[in-house]
């Protein structure tokens, strides 16, 4: 049986295909935030973030439940961003903050290590585990359920589509 992609990039030593995608993606948004007034509703962001970052075919498929997978795959990348103190969401609204403005000068990868270390220091002060495996997780990520941040994007657009009426 042929090797799935995503074990040879395991076996290889590369990231994931979801970390490469997920480190691009949250790059890409926390620099699109910095270059237009530090904040941008999701809808909009995400707009811009599709405009930059160049998709293929996996990262452009839907899971079962409707959610397109790159989509799902940076709103799972930026919890720790959140977590870390890089990124507020409010109600469909993503804030850069100045540490996070200041974690973009790390460069791509410093940005996800940045964020996955500060990630692992609110677990342990959360009493929260930290085992290799749950770190691991995104290597794993196959998103089937909505996050709150996305339920309440949702709801933030349908009201709006409502009032626009």
């Amino acid at each position: 049986m042929p090797k799935q992609p995503e074990e040879e990039l395991k076996q290889s030593g590369e990231p994931s295909k979801t970390r490469a995608l997920g480190t691009e993606l949250l790059y890409a948004s926390l620099s699109i935030l910095k270059e237009n007034g530090s904040e941008m509703s999701s809808k909009h962001l995400f707009e811009k973030v599709a405009e930059r970052v160049t998709s293929d075919a996996w990262a452009t498929t839907f899971y079962e439940n409707g959610n397109l997978r790159w989509q799902s795959i940076l709103h799972f990348f930026s919890i720790r961003s959140v977590k870390a103190g890089f990124l507020i969401k409010n109600r469909g609204l993503w804030l850069l903050t100045s540490e996070g403005e200041s974690a973009l000068s790390l460069g791509k990868h410093g940005l996800i290590n940045a964020s996955r270390e500060a990630y692992k220091k609110w677990k342990i002060q959360k009493g929260l585990s930290t085992s290799s495996e749950e770190i691991a997780e995104v290597d794993n990520f196959e998103k089937t359920e909505l996050t709150q941040d996305e339920i309440e994007e949702r709801a933030t657009e349908g009201i709006e589509t409502f009032i626009k009426q």
